[in-house]
């Protein structure tokens, strides 16, 4: 399968018409009609369904276009990495991070980078742990930055000096609010919005000792500002860590911390027994000189 055919696909499936598709592409209608069917024939299936006047992609299209995407980027990345050289330091470097205060480390490593490297560029993936992982296995990231240490043995790992404190986002105007911390028994019986993070889950339930009652769980999310929202509409409280939002601006949340405390640290992760490119080499050197400088003072 020709990379080529692969971007004309994502084209058609972009513009979801082969006239437009050829357009932007700057070939004729014809040859990329031809290129089409040369694909779907090399595949023996159908990609798109002609609806409305519209290219609709079929299921066997939905899943070719994810591949195709991440073949077209890791092709983009292999040429990228072996282009570079240890006397013209350049290219990509891609990061993976979870919602996490401690990332503000790795903006001070990377502003740091590039004043002494201006052509290394970073690119910053948010997602949840396993999305991270899954990524970096398929060579789309070089690097994760993961909350906890659940899964991590089989990467190249580094512990990074910072931990991220678990509690709860509540309503200003709760009683709950008036508390300190959330205790173990408050918590129980309490309507919660989690994270659909499994690490994140199997933190909590270690720290419960037991499985959440599904019945407490009125919402899960991904990303926390639409938790927040669901909150600020008292849908439910919120289970995540310290310092994602600003509580002191428009929100009504404030943030109570559980009791006993629950804190994770926080790893920085990257496949083994690869081949690290000179970009990538640099940032781990200065990802270890700033925290070595943060623990000298």
């Amino acid at each position: 399968m020709e990379l080529r055919l692969l971007q004309y696909f994502i084209a058609i499936a972009d513009e979801k018409s082969i006239t437009k598709a050829a357009n932007k592409l700057h070939v004729t209608q014809p040859t990329l009609s031809k290129q089409l069917i040369q694909l779907e024939e090399e595949l023996e299936v159908t990609l798109f369904e002609r609806k409305n006047r519209q290219m609709i992609l079929t299921d066997a299209g939905i899943n070719l276009r994810e591949r195709a995407e991440q073949i077209i980027e890791l092709t983009n990345k292999t040429v990228s990495e072996l282009r570079q050289t240890n006397e013209d330091i350049h290219g990509e470097i891609a990061i993976g991070s979870g919602e996490t205060e401690g990332f503000s480390m790795i903006a001070d490593v990377i502003k740091n980078i590039q004043n002494e490297y201006p052509h290394i560029t970073f690119n910053i993936y948010s997602g949840n742990g396993y999305e991270i992982m899954k990524k970096l296995d398929n060579g789309l990231l070089d690097f994760g930055l993961i909350i906890g240490d659940r899964g991590i043995d089989q990467y190249n790992s580094l512990l990074l000096p910072f931990q991220d404190t678990w509690g709860l986002f509540i309503k200003e105007d709760d009683p709950l609010a008036q508390e300190k911390s959330i205790s173990l028994s408050s918590l129980i019986d309490l309507p919660l919005i989690i994270s659909r993070n499994p690490i994140f889950t199997n933190e909590l339930v270690d720290w419960l000792g037991e499985p959440l009652n599904e019945k407490n769980i009125v919402a899960t999310y991904n990303l926390i500002r639409n938790a927040i929202i669901m909150s600020e509409k008292g849908l439910g409280y919120v289970v995540a860590l310290d310092g994602l939002i600003d509580t002191t601006g428009k929100t009504n949340l404030t943030f109570r911390p559980f009791s006993p405390a629950l804190k994770t640290n926080l790893y920085l992760i990257w496949r083994k027994n690869t081949f690290l490119v000179p970009a990538a080499k640099v940032f781990l050197e200065q990802l270890h000189a700033h925290i070595e400088k943060e623990s000298m003072n």
